[in-house]
């Protein structure tokens, strides 16, 4: 089956670890993995895609969300390998506005040793600020523990959270629980959104190095199938003006933020003249151009067997000291 490869976030450079980041090195081992000549160009991808969606076996790389550790520590290692990526991106962090989901995550990294430190306050700031007293029960039912369940790389405790996040709680609730731990722990939102993102010409040098960049939707909404058709336009419309004005032609790929999306959605994309779009997982969808699978690159063979040599590098490593002890 042909597959997109997701990638996020990088660390070096300056830019901090965040759960799941690579650094330059960890994607170099990647793509030698994987070998790079098995790497397709977007463009060949798209013609590919739209001659035989279901043929041979053919990879890509994607990043999503338009980080700024993309620039600093991946497009090097890119261009050192003569790979060219999708890059799909949401627009309203280029006129000013702080998405404050990508925020979050910063904090959760920066201000806990471990993410899972961060759960007990979060659920008790929610219980604050919506005074809902069932948050517990509804961390234990088993629709919080299958949730994303198809993503191997989340424990139990991410599942729920993220459970609580998506599906039970408002998005002005959720903002108002994150405020209020984000204030006893005394960061500031503004302070951690700093050099998070790329700016318009990090994206207008992505262009001329030769990478194709998609849609992504404006504000990056989690749970795009909740929304009504208006906003959903909006999202798509607004995306769509800044980055045709941006590229000098309007794209036809996207991605859809968070795997979500409805057939509503699949329509507005069509009317738009999207003829790519990739999920964030490794379903097919309905099979459509519009649905293609993607598979985060921590659940990738490749990634398993660079894991399997670093767990046997660090054991060699321990023995040795041990024998020299």
């Amino acid at each position: 089956m042909s597959i997109g490869i997701i990638l996020h976030h990088f660390f070096g450079q300056g830019h901090p670890w965040i759960q799941g980041a690579m650094t330059a090195d960890d994607l170099t081992q990647f793509i030698e993995a994987i070998g790079p000549e098995n790497l397709l160009h977007p463009e060949e991808w798209i013609a590919a895609r739209e001659a035989a969606p279901l043929g041979e076996p053919q990879v890509c790389l994607t990043f999503d969300d338009a980080l700024r550790s993309q620039i600093d520590i991946a497009t090097p290692v890119l261009k050192d390998f003569g790979i060219k990526a999708f890059f799909f991106v949401y627009s309203s962090i280029f006129e000013g506005k702080i998405e404050e989901f990508e925020v979050y995550r910063y904090f959760k990294n920066l201000y806990y040793d471990h993410v899972h430190d961060f759960y007990p306050d979060f659920y008790e700031a929610v219980g604050q600020v919506t005074g809902r007293t069932d948050i517990q029960t509804l961390i234990a039912t088993d629709a919080a523990a299958a949730w994303l369940s198809q993503y191997s790389f989340y424990t139990l405790e991410d599942r729920q959270f993220r459970y609580i996040r998506d599906r039970i709680l408002t998005k002005a609730e959720y903002d108002a629980a994150m405020v209020v731990v984000i204030e006893r722990k005394g960061a500031s939102i503004r302070e951690l959104a700093q050099g998070i993102w790329m700016n318009d010409d990090d994206v207008r040098n992505l262009i001329k190095d030769g990478h194709v960049i998609g849609l992504h939707s404006h504000t990056h909404p989690t749970n795009m199938d909740r929304l009504g058709r208006a906003t959903q336009q909006e999202e798509y419309d607004r995306n769509l003006a800044h980055l045709t004005q941006l590229l000098g032609h309007k794209p036809d790929t996207m991605a859809h933020p968070s795997g979500s999306y409805t057939e509503e959605t699949l329509e507005i994309l069509r009317e738009r003249g999207i003829k790519i779009g990739f999920r964030s997982d490794e379903d097919i969808g309905g099979g459509t151009l519009l649905e293609l699978p993607r598979l985060d690159y921590k659940l990738t063979p490749y990634w398993h067997q660079l894991e399997i040599a670093r767990q046997k590098t660090a054991r060699e490593t321990e023995h040795a000291a041990i024998r020299i002890s």
